[in-house]
């Protein structure tokens, strides 16, 4: 019979210590707030999208900035376009998180006008809605993701540290089964298959 695979933590070998402190904190935050976020599964998971967003933060040596929503009120001025009242950073992220697809190729299919181009548009424009209540009514109003939000997001990491963007299927697998808190054993083929998704959907 097969020796059964063992986590060999080959993620761990390409970053500088920093680097592994920071995730292996976000593992322990992650325990936290996908516990939290668990007890209501119809809702946005905020607490797990805070968390990812301090480690974002801290993989740029940067403060997370942590503003209420009356602050962020307060700090704007009277609209004099639609981008005033939303910000596009929100709109995108919302798109990415209900979709396959990347942002960037819903435009382009959007440009290309009637027919597809309307089809895009309109996804496009159901994520208009949420991203001005969010900053206007609150965290409530964030539709549930339908892609693999977890394992999406921490590809995205994987992929926005250079030294973990060449890693196998099998070291990313092994990177996930340290940090996702989700409880599952990663397959590597998989996880192969998500990223490749990934990096297709977000190609211009």
């Amino acid at each position: 019979m097969p020796k059964t695979h063992e986590n060999q933590h080959r993620w761990k070998k390409s970053l500088d210590s920093r680097v592994v402190k920071v995730l292996e904190e976000t593992a322990e935050r992650l325990e936290i707030s996908w516990e939290f976020d668990r007890a209501h599964p119809n809702s946005y998971p905020v607490n797990t999208d805070h968390a990812l967003s301090e480690t974002r933060a801290q993989l740029k040596n940067k403060a997370a900035v942590a503003r209420s929503l009356k602050e962020l009120r307060k700090s704007r001025v009277p609209a004099k376009s639609l981008y005033d009242l939303i910000d596009e950073g929100i709109v995108r992220r919302l798109y990415e998180q209900q979709h396959a697809g990347s942002y960037s190729r819903a435009l382009r299919q959007a440009s290309e006008g009637y027919g597809a181009g309307l089809a895009a548009w309109r996804q496009i424009v159901k994520c208009l809605i949420p991203a001005y209540l969010l900053v206007f009514a609150g965290t409530d109003y964030i539709p549930k993701p339908k892609i693999h939000f977890l394992h999406r997001e921490l590809l995205d990491i994987a992929k926005s540290l250079e030294e973990l963007d060449d890693l196998t299927k099998e070291g990313l697998a092994e990177f996930l089964d340290d940090i996702c808190p989700c409880g599952k054993k990663h397959n590597a083929e998989a996880i192969r298959k998500l990223r490749k998704r990934l990096t297709q959907s977000r190609r211009l």
